[in-house]
């Protein structure tokens, strides 16, 4: 997928998109410095990162931050063994097709854990544990008062 595609399907502004990939901000195999005249194709994969990238700095996070939280995101979904849950979805690996809702959840800007739920009846099939974002380990499990919400299965929707 070509940017200006994604940018297209997220509804989000291309200098936006190329402002995230001039800072150096991007998805794992994305040439940093594509020759003149090239255009970077995305693969689903790579696509799906930068569109959580793009969303979330949209919505007014620091572009950083946004981009701590697409590979911590990406990261978690390596260690859930999806085929329990939604075998359709690996979003990390190029299946955007969702049975299930899936989020990413910010908590207080320092903690972030995945969920699934179902969508009739409404019910949380996976509501994964807290992981502090700057690596440490926790001393308790934490309850973060403020949450930020990824929908990732609308990310996923709007790249199909």
């Amino acid at each position: 997928m070509l940017l200006g595609e994604l940018c297209r399907r997220l509804g989000v502004p291309y200098r936006q998109a190329r402002y995230v990939l001039e800072e150096d901000i991007l998805p794992p195999g994305v040439d940093p410095a594509p020759d003149r005249g090239n255009h970077r194709q995305l693969s689903s994969e790579q696509a799906f990162w930068l569109g959580i990238v793009l969303k979330l700095k949209e919505a007014g996070m620091k572009t950083p931050l946004a981009a701590t939280m697409a590979s911590l995101t990406a990261g978690i979904f390596a260690r859930v063994d999806l085929r329990k849950y939604d075998p359709e979805f690996e979003p990390f690996r190029g299946r955007l097709h969702a049975r299930l809702n899936w989020y990413a959840e910010l908590g207080d800007l320092r903690f972030i854990r995945l969920r699934a739920e179902r969508e009739k009846p409404r019910e949380a099939l996976l509501d994964g544990t807290w992981f502090p974002i700057d690596g440490k380990k926790a001393k308790e499990q934490p309850s973060p008062v403020v949450r930020i919400q990824v929908d990732l299965s609308q990310i996923g929707r709007l790249l199909s």
